[in-house]
């Protein structure tokens, strides 16, 4: 206990040198609040009340009068991961920060597990290091995602879809957040090994960049439905168009899917199969060798 006075009492100072009814606040919700918290995340929940004093008394106080309830029914294991997170976007936005920690107890009781919610909230607060907004985007979608996910029934393919948003946040930052959000409808009836082939090849083109990376997400799912042998070809097609640039890249990969729509209304699905691998072959040889103009 010892412990805790010592945090309460640098914390209960620190605040009241902003807020006396800030700090007064918080002095009367941490009774209630040591029997959930460990001394640290004491610290860490007091911290984000003091940042919230900083721009605004009345949320500060508000915010400890609302207590650490929630966090209840969050496994221990998650609680540092889930301060860490409002930690990195309180820096950035104090109103997003205080909506994340109010939501993330629902958030995380919906996913249902411990390892997938760790890996999220990893992945959130990599990409609150440029953005807090994306990352509260993230955290949101993650319900609906997480759930979509677990209908593979597949480990592999929730562990290539959360390395992929992990590459994504490391190298494109909020983009991020719009490729996770778009997961469901890109990996929507694929089977397994077409889900986690595509989750793999996209996340290679994020060295072209995180729009480009996410237009193959999309355009890939499509493929993958409608013409699943020809993907790898179309895979190849892409890295000879992107020497280019990323406008002919980008171009490419959506019109890939019209293209394929187009054929498959015209002829048979053997046929339109057979005539778009020619079509890939012959214009990766064209991009080889023409230049960006004759390419288009």
């Amino acid at each position: 206990m010892e412990t805790y006075r010592t945090q309460i009492l640098e914390s209960s100072t620190a605040i009241a040198s902003i807020s006396l009814r800030a700090a007064l606040e918080f002095l009367r919700a941490t009774p209630a609040a040591v029997q959930v918290l460990q001394p640290d995340e004491l610290k860490a929940w007091a911290e984000m009340g003091r940042r919230l004093a900083m721009s605004n008394f009345e949320s500060a106080a508000s915010f400890f009068a609302a207590g650490v309830e929630p966090l209840c029914d969050v496994p221990e294991e998650l609680r540092p991961s889930i301060f860490a997170l409002c930690a990195r976007q309180i820096v950035l936005s104090t109103s997003v920060a205080r909506e994340t920690f109010q939501s993330l107890p629902a958030i995380v009781k919906e996913i249902g597990d411990v390892n997938t919610s760790r890996a999220i909230l990893d992945i959130a607060t990599e990409i609150a290091r440029r953005s807090a907004k994306h990352s509260t985007e993230f955290i949101n979608s993650s319900v609906n995602v997480s759930r979509g996910l677990r209908e593979f029934k597949s480990a592999e393919v929730t562990e290539a879809a959360l390395a992929l948003a992990g590459a994504f946040a490391a190298r494109a930052g909020g983009i991020a957040a719009d490729a996770w959000l778009s997961l469901p409808a890109a990996l929507n009836e694929l089977p397994i090994l077409d889900a986690t082939r595509l989750l793999t090849r996209t996340s290679d083109f994020l060295e072209r960049g995180g729009g480009a990376a996410l237009q193959v997400l999309l355009s890939g799912g499509e493929i993958l439905r409608r013409a699943p042998e020809i993907f790898d070809e179309w895979i190849d097609l892409l890295w000879v168009v992107a020497a280019h640039g990323n406008a002919s890249l980008v171009a490419f990969v959506r019109s890939s899917p019209r293209f394929l729509r187009l054929l498959s209304e015209s002829t048979t699905r053997t046929e339109a199969v057979n005539l778009s691998r020619r079509v890939l072959a012959f214009t990766k040889e064209i991009a080889a060798v023409k230049d960006k103009a004759e390419l288009a």
